[in-house]
């Protein structure tokens, strides 16, 4: 009897290591944290742009096993300069002004913005927005977390203002906007201007869509910084077709014999006189 309680013991014991075994990985799979920031991202390649992100994480970098870039899967490959491959990853040696560090790169179709989801064995999936901005003929490039550990972070983006020139552009938010808020654009024109258009335009270069309801601009925030602009022009002549003596300039010909006579913002009126009178006379 002694002997059966043993064997049973012993068997119950052998079936928990075994479960135990089996459960573990599983259990620890995707589990811990992945990177919250990206230390940097440059651009290299001839025939084809290779974005290099460096991370803190570089045993988490060695972990990664799948990359997808604006909804496209990548494939595992190694990255030749030379090659005009697209839609290939691997993680390996890029060279910074620092010298050589490891970089998760990736060989993409050339852009202004690129959403790279990378998940790695036993960590959580990592998503990150790269964008271009080119100033002065130099491309700059600029890569966020903008979720990981699988919950999607709470980030905020900010409205910058062109300056105008004939008027005043002032926004309801400038900074600290979440994506999907709505802005209001207030377009001021001077004294007689009026408004043509209120245009706003992501960093990627993409426009976003403005509302006009009886002259209040409005937009929804999308997921990058904006900036907003609008232009203006000069009003009409008014229906009633009277000149105001600020709306005539005087001024006299290369010469100095002839009076010439400029009339501000009456753009169909020199074509509509039909006689001119000096001093009663014509």
């Amino acid at each position: 009897m002694k002997k059966n309680v043993k064997k049973v013991i012993s068997f119950i014991l052998s079936m928990l290591v075994i479960i135990s075994t089996a459960v573990t990985p599983a259990m620890a799979a995707g589990t811990k944290e992945a990177p919250t920031e990206v230390k940097s991202v440059t651009a290299s390649g001839l025939w084809t742009t290779v974005l290099n992100l460096e991370f803190e994480d570089t045993t988490w970098m060695d972990n990664i096993n799948k990359v997808i870039v604006n909804d496209k899967e990548c494939k595992k490959s190694t990255i030749n300069s030379f090659s005009s491959d697209t839609n290939i990853w691997e993680v390996g040696s890029a060279t910074g002004a620092y010298g050589s560090y490891k970089a998760l790169k990736l060989a993409v179709p050339d852009g202004k913005l690129w959403t790279v989801k990378v998940s790695a064995d036993g960590y959580k999936d990592l998503t990150v927005k790269i964008t271009k901005e080119t100033v002065n003929y130099t491309d700059t490039y600029k890569a966020e977390v903008v979720s990981n550990s699988g919950e999607t972070t709470n980030k905020t983006y900010t409205a910058d203002v062109t300056p105008a020139v004939n008027g005043k552009i002032t926004l309801s938010a400038a900074k600290d906007i979440k994506e999907g808020d709505t802005v209001t654009v207030t377009a001021a024109p001077d004294e007689n201007y009026e408004v043509v258009a209120v245009t706003v335009k992501g960093v990627s270069g993409k426009s976003v869509d403005v509302q006009n309801a009886e002259g209040i601009y409005t937009f929804k925030m999308p997921a990058e910084n904006v900036t907003v602009s609008a232009t203006f022009k000069e009003k009409a002549i008014a229906g009633n077709k009277k000149i105001e003596v600020s709306q005539v300039s005087i001024n006299k010909d290369l010469w100095g014999s002839d009076w010439e006579f400029t009339f501000k913002n009456a753009e169909d009126y020199v074509s509509a006189i039909t006689d001119v009178k000096v001093n009663g006379t014509l």
